[in-house]
């Protein structure tokens, strides 16, 4: 296959701040789960692979036919960063696939209210564009200009102290990555190291970037998923 786009949904097994995070439920699903399907829905997503160290959730996988890769142990801490989870995978892929250089997806279990059809046109802005990376956001809703750090106990502006006494409406528009969808190039990604420098924006709603790192950010994902 000439356009190949696969998928990787990266899911391990030990969380620190909620228990086995990645095997919450939102109604009947895991969270794996949750994007286990949602990956097989888009329609421009030829194979789903899923990394974890876990065993249960592995087997999760294979009941939806991902092909399944077992995560050494040291990307599995807390300490563990998220880029190395991403390369050894793309290492150690099939040397038939790493030649077509195919397309790859990112697709966090922690971003369960993503759906197939944002997956999808997110795809397709990066093959019509020919992008190099991708990455999803939502809008700030308070601006950074303004804000503050503290230091030998007093208060330091970050940006200009100016900007403390001006409106926010005279501030630009600012974005964060919601860790929803991520979209490279296999080759530009290993040659970079990273996506974060030249990425196109794929906007997301603050209801759909929601991201579960805390157990508020899991009620707020429950109330939102049972609405939905």
């Amino acid at each position: 296959m000439k356009n190949l786009t696969i998928a990787l949904i990266p899911a391990k097994g030990q969380s620190s701040q909620i228990k086995n995070k990645n095997l919450l439920k939102l109604g009947r699903k895991t969270l794996v789960e949750i994007a286990i399907i949602s990956s097989l829905k888009s329609r421009k997503i030829h194979q789903t692979y899923v990394s974890s160290e876990s065993n249960k959730i592995l087997n999760l996988a294979k009941n939806y036919l991902c092909t399944c890769i077992k995560r050494p142990r040291k990307l599995s801490t807390k300490d563990a960063k998220g880029i190395d989870v991403i390369k050894d995978f793309l290492t150690n892929l099939d040397k038939n696939i790493k030649k077509i250089n195919p397309t790859v997806v990112i697709l966090q279990p922690t971003s369960p209210l993503r759906t197939s059809l944002q997956i999808t046109k997110a795809i397709k802005i990066f093959e019509r564009k020919k992008l190099k990376f991708l990455m999803s956001v939502s809008k700030t809703e308070n601006t950074p200009y303004k804000d503050m750090i503290i230091k030998n106990n007093k208060l330091v502006p970050i940006f200009k102290s100016s900007n403390l006494t001006k409106n926010r409406q005279n501030f630009p528009q600012t974005y964060r990555p919601n860790g929803a969808i991520f979209i490279f190039k296999l080759k530009e990604f290993l040659n970079k190291n990273s996506f974060y420098s030249e990425s196109h924006p794929f906007i997301m709603s603050n209801i759909s970037s929601i991201d579960i790192d805390n157990l508020s950010d899991y009620k707020l994902a429950k109330k939102y998923f049972n609405k939905l």
